[in-house]
């Protein structure tokens, strides 16, 4: 969690966007602007900025993020709900021109789409399937692209203005950036669990007490 805050001072005293946080990725989905697979590209793993998203667990990531959400596999065979989470993320940008190609990779171009990349995904080294996968259409990674991160920063303000809906912070008192009361979901510390500890559980009711 500390670390976290001290990632999310730099950002703000940089003047980096609040919307947008720094994740890896190491595989590259090149399609057309049909929407036709292309090809993998496989590598050392890269930074790229993406949207902001607290508690990972139950949530996919836009444009980014692992073979279960990006193609629906796992192990050679099917993943429908962590896929269906990154498709319900994907739809939310449905107005987004830019990516048109990605809408038609899923919907129209299904074989020579989603289907083949499917396919062709397999081929890849095991050890390396576990990584983060991005889009490209053409040479374009499209998360670093203008349009995709003005949309990204757009949803991310009003979502904020819903959540925050007159409420101030319980830090600095006031409305302008609150710290909102939604869990952060787990952290890695030394030796703490390998899958994360859970350093804040405010939201649940045992710990209401402490205001």
């Amino acid at each position: 969690m500390i670390k976290e805050l001290v990632e999310f001072g730099r950002r703000v005293t940089a003047g980096k966007s609040r919307a947008l946080k720094e994740e890896h990725f190491a595989i590259v989905l090149v399609i057309n602007e049909q929407g036709e697979f292309q090809r993998f590209i496989t590598g050392d793993k890269q930074p790229i900025e993406t949207e902001v998203i607290t508690a990972k667990k139950g949530k996919a990531r836009f444009l980014l993020d692992k073979c279960e959400e990006v193609l629906g596999l796992r192990d050679g065979g099917d993943v429908d709900k962590k896929h269906q989470l990154f498709m319900d993320k994907l739809e939310l940008y449905r107005d987004v021109s830019e990516l048109k190609p990605v809408f038609k990779f899923y919907e129209h171009q299904y074989e020579n789409g989603l289907n083949q990349a499917k396919t062709e995904f397999v081929k890849i080294d095991k050890k390396n399937r576990s990584e983060n996968i991005t889009f490209m259409v053409g040479t374009t990674l499209l998360l670093k692209t203008k349009e995709i991160k003005d949309a990204i920063e757009k949803r991310f303000h009003e979502r904020e203005k819903q959540l925050v809906n007159g409420r101030t912070c319980s830090i600095c008192g006031t409305a302008n950036t609150p710290v909102l009361d939604e869990p952060y979901g787990l952290v890695k510390m030394p030796k703490g669990q390998t899958a994360g500890c859970a350093l804040v559980s405010f939201n649940e009711p045992a710990f209401e007490s402490y205001g």
